[in-house]
């Protein structure tokens, strides 16, 4: 029961670190591209969103082989900068720049994932070894 609850911690933390993270750069590349109303309430409500449909999009679209997963992300794309768009109120193109710098997030978050969970399992398999000479 504490391995789930330590995981379901963790998943929730990583989760707030991503949303924290993404809407920081969306922000960031909001403030870039001049965009009047940026403001990081707006950033975190459209990585909230966008994080949203993207995900329900790809898993709708995940049973549709072999290029649902393809088409999904595709279509997640399109469907983040419109929800951009309509949040911050502005053009595709300024979109288009917040929506860039939101990639930095999602590439800095997975390797943040990736190594969590990573010192996590080599921790959990490696409990019962014995201590080294």
């Amino acid at each position: 029961m504490e391995i789930l609850a330590g995981t379901l911690g963790a998943l929730l933390g990583l989760l707030v670190l991503w949303v924290l993270l993404s809407a920081f750069f969306i922000w960031l590349g909001a403030k870039m591209a001049f965009i009047p109303k940026a403001s990081f309430g707006r950033a975190i409500m459209a990585a909230i969103a966008c994080g949203m449909g993207s995900f329900l999009l790809s898993g709708l679209l995940l049973f549709l082989p072999p290029i649902g997963p393809l088409i999904g992300q595709i279509i997640g794309i399109i469907l983040s900068l419109f929800i951009i768009k309509a949040i911050f109120e502005t053009s595709f193109g300024k979109a288009f720049l917040a929506w860039m710098f939101q990639i930095f997030a999602v590439i800095i978050a997975l390797v943040v994932c990736f190594l969590t969970f990573g010192g996590a399992l080599f921790g959990l398999l490696n409990e019962g070894a014995a201590p080294p000479l």
